[in-house]
């Protein structure tokens, strides 16, 4: 069917007219594929709590409950299980399962605790000062608190936990029951896990792996493909660094 030149002018406009109402809506995190979800009926979100003296609300994209302090972007899902007690929650996170956020504080330079398309799932926690982007996730029971910062594609779950003013980036993975804390790095594709512990200033990167009961601590570096295993132990016990890379390993 042909159009007359008005017509044709009038469908144009009514085409740019629903673009410039598609760039308005803001983009949604992605809604989960697992875990447990709920009919998000008007008189389940209207449903509200009182805790500890504070009044928490239902989250309107996936229904879990969210305290009047916290500030939490409507793209953001929370699951119907979660709660957010406090903190900075932006763009296209996933809160879901029985997690459980409750940042008091921000970090210098930070407008968000968790942000991008970061996940926090399982019976996970984040608090503190505590921030998580990119696309990090937290899961299992693993926590993250204090001025940590997890971000890039890094893992932590478990029983893992991250404080201090630890960082865990790239696609780093801590799990199990290993400990990052204090001022330590674990970066690149490095793993830490097991019982391990990593502290002080050490750093963990590449494709190293920290685990069993060992320790990485002072300012102490593992490297390149190097291990530390068992009950292995290096640190920083005189005023040289000690440095483990390539295939090095300590057991």
């Amino acid at each position: 069917m042909k159009l007359s030149k008005d017509e044709a002018l009038k469908k144009i406009e009514e085409l740019k007219e629903y673009v410039q109402e598609l760039d308005k809506k803001p983009e949604m995190a992605e809604e989960p594929h697992w875990g447990y979800k709920a009919k998000l009926t008007d008189e389940f979100l209207s449903q509200t709590m009182i805790l500890d003296g504070v009044k928490y609300h239902r989250h309107k994209y996936g229904g879990g409950f969210v305290s009047e302090k916290a500030q939490v972007d409507e793209t953001v899902w929370v699951g119907p299980l979660a709660i957010i007690h406090n903190g900075v929650i932006k763009d296209q996170v996933v809160i879901h399962d029985r997690a459980e956020i409750n940042c008091t504080g921000l970090q210098k330079g930070a407008d968000f605790n968790i942000g991008d398309s970061a996940c926090v799932s399982d019976s996970a926690c984040v608090y503190g000062s505590a921030c998580v982007s990119d696309s990090a996730c937290v899961y299992g029971s693993a926590c993250v608190s204090d001025s940590a910062c997890v971000y890039g594609l890094a893992r932590v779950y478990g029983l893992a936990r991250v404080y201090g003013s630890a960082r865990v980036y790239g696609s780093a993975w801590v799990y199990d029951s290993a400990w990052v804390y204090d001022s330590a790095w674990v970066y690149g594709s490095a793993c830490v896990y097991g019982s391990a512990r990593v502290y002080g200033s050490a750093c963990v990167s590449d494709s190293a792996c920290v685990y069993g009961l060992a320790c990485v601590s002072d300012s102490a570096c593992v490297y390149g493909s190097a291990c530390v295993s068992g009950q292995g132990y290096l640190k920083r016990d005189t005023d040289k660094d000690i440095e483990l890379k390539d295939w090095e390993t300590i057991e």
